[in-house]
């Protein structure tokens, strides 16, 4: 049971919740690219970014290797029709495929219910290049 309670711990530490000041970061960072915050959970905040966005617009020509979060209060029909915007997420989670402690999912083309296939590419990044 001990164990259980540590390992409960350290996964807490691992994946927590934005404080106000991370907030407030990150929305400046996208912001000077014309973005805005369109949605925010515990760990993931989403930004809606103009299309002509030169670094975003690099990534979509990658081949996805992730998915977008999709429980958030966004209606997808809409986003997934939307080709004027480059959807961003960012999540705070320490681990997985990144070793910072924040990372971005860019979606890169629409979700296609059916197949259920990877959509967006994933970007580390650290906090410090959003100060």
């Amino acid at each position: 049971m001990k164990k259980f309670l540590v390992l409960g711990s350290v996964l807490a530490l691992a994946a927590c919740c934005f404080t106000p000041e991370e907030v407030a970061q990150h929305d400046e960072y996208f912001a000077q690219f014309g973005c805005e915050r369109v949605d925010r959970k515990k760990i993931h905040l989403v930004y809606k970014c103009p299309s002509n966005v030169e670094w975003l617009n690099t990534l979509k020509q990658q081949e996805p290797t992730h998915k977008f979060f999709q429980n958030g209060s966004l209606n997808w029909e809409d986003v997934n029709a939307d080709a004027e915007h480059i959807y961003v997420e960012v999540v705070n989670v320490k681990g997985g495929a990144c070793e910072e402690i924040f990372h971005y999912r860019v979606m890169i083309r629409p979700l296609d219910k059916e197949t259920k296939q990877p959509y967006a590419v994933l970007v580390c990044a650290t906090s410090e290049e959003n100060k």
